[in-house]
């Protein structure tokens, strides 16, 4: 084999450890991603989300009520509580605060302003 034609070889052996390299970048990167979203929050990071944590750090004991009472779905891993993501979302979703106008679908009218009794 000629000088020449081994440096073609190796040429093209770089250029397809380049686009295997490459490949494997994007697969990490959608791995990490995935996995980012399918992370379990602690209560902590559940009370900082929902702006709840208290001063000394920890979550408010209504958290753990929400969780007994079913309106939190919580995950005991090695006997710690967490959350998925998207059931944190749910429980806002629940627990957002509506006017009535919205509730019932229509805008809500308010009364015309009265001008000074004469």
């Amino acid at each position: 084999m000629t000088a020449a034609v081994a440096l073609l070889a190796i040429e093209r052996n770089l250029r397809l450890i380049d686009e295997l390299n490459a490949d494997n970048r994007r697969m990490l990167e959608e791995l990490s991603t995935s996995a980012e979203a399918e992370r379990l929050l602690t209560i902590i990071e559940v009370a900082d989300r929902l702006g709840v944590l208290l001063p000394s750090g920890r979550a408010p004991n209504s958290l753990y009520r929400a969780v007994r009472r079913g309106e939190l779905r919580g995950i005991i891993v090695n006997g710690r509580l967490r959350f998925r993501p998207a059931d944190v979302e749910t429980y806002l979703a629940a627990h957002e605060c509506r006017t009535r106008g919205e509730a019932d679908g229509r805008q809500e009218s308010r009364a015309p302003e009265r001008g000074p009794p004469l």
